[in-house]
């Protein structure tokens, strides 16, 4: 009984590495193909952002443009027009008394 498994032994020992190292080659392929796919979605995230930031971009240039594009009809306001009419008024009794230094 000894004879024979003492015989046999050399068969489970070359099985074992054969399976151990089948297993280590599968373990490999396995790190390799999670570590690609942490690439892989690394890039489709940052091809995402870079295609958001790009239409954000146009949308920024396409808005600027159709801002600068429409006319602004300047529009004083009232106040601005009292101010005015007060400096004048201020300036000729300056000018009238002799005060002021550009007349």
């Amino acid at each position: 009984m000894f004879m024979n498994i003492t015989f046999t032994y050399p068969f489970f020992k070359s099985r074992y590495k054969k399976e151990l190292t089948v297993a280590v080659e599968r373990e490999s392929s396995l790190e390799r193909s999670r570590a690609q796919l942490e690439v892989d979605w690394q890039r489709r995230c940052e091809d995402t952002e870079r295609e958001v930031y790009a239409k954000q971009e146009q949308l920024i240039t396409g808005l600027t443009k159709q801002r600068d594009e429409v006319p602004v009809p300047i529009v004083r306001p009232p106040w601005t027009l009292l101010f005015e009419s007060q400096l004048n008024s201020n300036l000729r009794l300056k000018c009238y008394h002799g005060s002021c230094l550009s007349c």
